[in-house]
């Protein structure tokens, strides 16, 4: 059955950059029993790239957040249609079992809750009241209000406000927790998506994988049960990986974002959130944490706001992050607003080849720009049409205008209104004096290490064709890059001007990619 409840908004832009010839949509519909999951009411919200599915009667949980047909949120179908009464059982859904599945909000610290567990059941999966919010030509806002809990955190409250925008991935979720007790309370809010860990039953754990930068591994722990597959990939990005063992790691990210990404089929899905400098976080500081469930076979990808004083009578704390999605593999360097970078934005001065990788969220356009040592714009370059299923490949030789410093990728979505800066690269910071005396090979070792003045490089079963070798420090500043000859057998690299330390060498061919690390004395 499906009930038309709000309203469908159509509209088409057409600006001297942007012409689109198919006009987006945001529809919202009331649908029982949708996709078989047996409640009365299920919110279903879809434009031309996503699909939405709310289940206000537990919760006003998230049980669907797709792009086109790939499903990343488990569902836990033994407890699809129930619903369970607090007053009478106030384990609910994890009476016996690991609750619905999807997404969800809790208070945090955890370990301020009687017992610990199981988590304040009216907030958690209680029935939750919506209404469509407000419209505007290109957004609709639903507002999900839950009741005050009454057991595990006495007097807090959630309201959800769940934006969805036409031609994006983007949902912007608002969560505000009141607090209706009659003294105030130290809390902060926690979100948690439950994540499939494989494809049907296939046990391919190594496909599925949680991205967030991180600067050192002293910012990262476990506190109990067994350590997920988990380790630095790229300067600066960590990586966890589903292990089949129960276990949590607790993190404190260097910037406010984490992915999810199934590496089987290219998609990726990312929570950008801000991080508040001099903020107190729970849990030993940390805003992002992964845990990964044993026998059930599924991450948790948790957000969490810092921690806030809630005056008594109705105050509240208010925690935002946006939702987007883009059909891209891991791993890579940065996700925001503006997109995910996969190779950052490069330039060859020789060759005069600008080179990089990116995926949007959004339709819209990533357009070259080129300044000056001041900053003032000299000229523009390509414009590449973007959507948020494919992947934008550089790979152009471009003849810069004259006293060009910087090279930026700017991202505008569809209806040209500019998002931010992408990328930018500083041509002159390329280290040119390293890449004299630069020879190539064809192997996979890497030695000495620690390197004081050369470090030389092999690769194994080198499948052929040019290459190119980069080292970059934990930053992610490109220290050395240099293209190889294939047909040579070794590369000997000057190092003696880099600065002591840990580095990252990157090696790049047609259909190969190598991640390793080297220390600098």
């Amino acid at each position: 059955m499906i009930k038309k409840i709000a309203i469908t908004i159509s509209f088409m832009m057409a600006t001297s950059s942007l012409v689109k010839a198919t006009p987006d949509s945001v529809s919202i519909d009331t649908v029982q029993n949708y996709n078989g999951w047996g409640w009365d009411t299920i919110l279903v919200v879809k434009n031309n790239f996503i699909t939405l599915g709310i289940v206000p009667s537990i919760g006003g949980r998230v049980l669907q957040y797709d792009l086109d047909v790939d499903t990343f949120m488990i569902i836990n179908d033994d407890l699809l249609g129930d619903m369970f009464d607090p007053s009478d059982n106030i384990y609910g859904p994890w009476n016996g079992n690991w609750g619905y599945g999807g997404y969800k909000t809790w208070p945090a610290p955890q370990d301020e809750w009687p017992g610990t567990w199981p988590p304040p059941p009216i907030l958690a999966w209680g029935k939750y009241q919506y209404e469509v919010f407000q419209t505007s030509k290109d957004s609709v806002v639903i507002r999900m209000m839950g009741e005050t809990e009454l057991y595990q955190t006495p007097g807090l409250r959630f309201n959800r406000y769940m934006t969805i925008y036409a031609n994006s991935t983007r949902v912007k979720v608002t969560t505000v927790l009141f607090n209706d007790a009659a003294s105030s309370q130290e809390k902060a809010i926690w979100d948690i998506t439950q994540t499939i860990a494989q494809h049907e039953s296939k046990e391919d754990y190594t496909n599925f994988s949680v991205y967030f930068p991180l600067e050192s591994e002293d910012d990262v722990w476990y506190t109990w049960g067994d350590v997920p597959a988990r380790d630095f990939v790229l300067p600066g990005i960590y990586r966890v990986q589903y292990s089949g063992a129960e276990g949590k790691i607790f993190a404190i990210a260097s910037d406010g974002w984490v992915c999810f990404t199934d590496e089987r089929d290219s998609q990726t899905y990312a929570k950008i959130f801000d991080i508040i400098d001099g903020a107190e976080y729970s849990d030993g500081g940390a805003m992002v944490h992964v845990y990964t469930s044993g026998s059930n076979e599924y991450f948790e990808v948790e957000a969490l706001g810092p921690l806030e004083t809630i005056g008594a009578n109705g105050d509240s704390i208010v925690f935002v992050e946006d939702w987007y999605v883009a059909g891209t593999g891991g791993p890579f360097y940065y996700a925001g607003h503006e997109g995910i970078i996969k190779e950052h934005l490069q330039y060859d001065t020789e060759s005069e080849n600008l080179s990089g990788e990116f995926s949007s969220f959004v339709e819209g356009e990533y357009r070259i720009i080129y300044l000056d040592e001041e900053e003032s714009q000299l000229g523009s370059g390509s414009v590449f049409a973007t959507e948020p299923t494919a992947a934008t490949h550089i790979d152009e030789n471009v003849t810069l205008p004259e006293s060009t410093r910087y090279i930026e990728i700017l991202a505008y979505d569809y209806s040209d209104n500019l998002i931010g800066i992408l990328d930018r690269v500083d041509i002159e910071q390329e280290p040119s004096e390293l890449n004299e005396g630069f020879t190539c090979s064809t192997s996979v070792t890497i030695f000495p290490v620690p390197a004081k003045d050369f470090i030389s490089v092999r690769l194994n079963n080198n499948p052929g064709g040019n290459y190119r070798i980069r080292i970059l420090a934990a930053t992610g500043q490109v220290v050395f890059s240099g293209k190889c000859n294939g047909n040579r057998s070794e590369s000997t690299i000057p190092v003696g001007d880099i600065p002591q330390g840990l580095y990252f060498i990157e090696i790049t061919g047609t259909d190969f990619r190598i991640m390793d690390q080297i220390i600098k004395q």
